[in-house]
């Protein structure tokens, strides 16, 4: 699986949502989601991180969301969508093991689990945010907090 990451730069339009373009996708300039997308929930906005065949049952899927480090997983079909860094030492989870809900750090083996975000082993004490999912048609949306 390519594990390249394309980042997308913020959008100077306060009212628009930036899009993260698909990994192993060449990258391209941001383009709005629109205000009905960003205010599905209050308390996020919602921006376009992947398109939904490329996230495959079981897999992790790095991406970069409005300049934040995401880590998409698809676990018995439902899309799970979590801080790309582990909070022992920002080790990223992308390159991680996943075995149902819980993945594992690649660098020092803490544990958490994908859909709350609580840590399963340590050595991270922390557990990790998650973000809420929508999938609007192929295109998978993660709101990511505002401000």
């Amino acid at each position: 699986m390519n594990k390249e990451r394309v980042s997308i730069p913020r959008s100077n339009d306060a009212s628009a949502s930036s899009s993260a373009q698909l990994l192993g996708a060449e990258a391209s300039q941001a383009q709005p989601i629109g205000k009905e997308a960003a205010a599905i929930n209050g308390a996020a906005r919602f921006y376009k991180a992947a398109a939904i065949d490329d996230l495959d049952e079981g897999t992790l899927l790095g991406v970069e969301v409005d300049g934040e480090s995401v880590c998409l997983a698809k676990i018995h079909g439902a899309i799970c969508a979590f801080t790309d860094n582990c909070t022992h030492i920002s080790g990223p989870l992308s390159d991680g093991e996943l075995d149902g809900e819980a993945l594992t750090c690649p660098w020092h083996g803490a544990q958490f689990n994908i859909r709350t975000g609580k840590v399963l082993r340590g050595p991270a004490r922390a557990d990790i945010l998650t973000y809420p999912v929508i999938v609007d048609g192929q295109t998978i949306l993660v709101g990511l907090p505002e401000g």
